[in-house]
């Protein structure tokens, strides 16, 4: 996969979440590519819910320093490779895990919450 954005967030200065992008062949997203992706599985259908995603959920998949949003090669979510990305993802100990799939691409976000002891 081609390289995702280098700025300073969680995913390019924390060692374990560095750990997981280059073991598992992952890259840094921005919120843009997830919704390209999203259009591009509508097919040119106007799905109302999009512009709603973009405006609650959409500013939640950022990189920042309590998240980590990245796309994992979807061809590598089956079996043994899906529970070894699953306890790479855990050992990270993110607060949140999420994940969603829109045209073959699968786009991970991890949240980690400053507050918690």
């Amino acid at each position: 996969m081609p390289e995702g954005p280098k700025k300073e967030c969680r995913g390019t200065l924390d060692e374990r979440v560095m750990m997981l992008l280059a073991t598992c062949g992952c890259r840094l997203v921005e919120r843009e590519d997830i919704l390209q992706s999203i259009r591009a599985a509508g097919r040119g259908k106007r799905w109302t819910w999009v512009e709603k995603w973009v405006d609650e959920e959409g500013p939640r998949w950022v990189n920042d320093m309590d998240t980590v949003v990245f796309e994992f090669p979807s061809e590598g979510l089956t079996g043994e490779r899906s529970l070894a990305f699953t306890q790479m993802v855990w050992r990270c100990q993110p607060r949140d895990f999420w994940y969603q799939v829109w045209g073959g691409r699968c786009f991970v976000r991890m949240w980690w919450d400053r507050n918690r002891p």
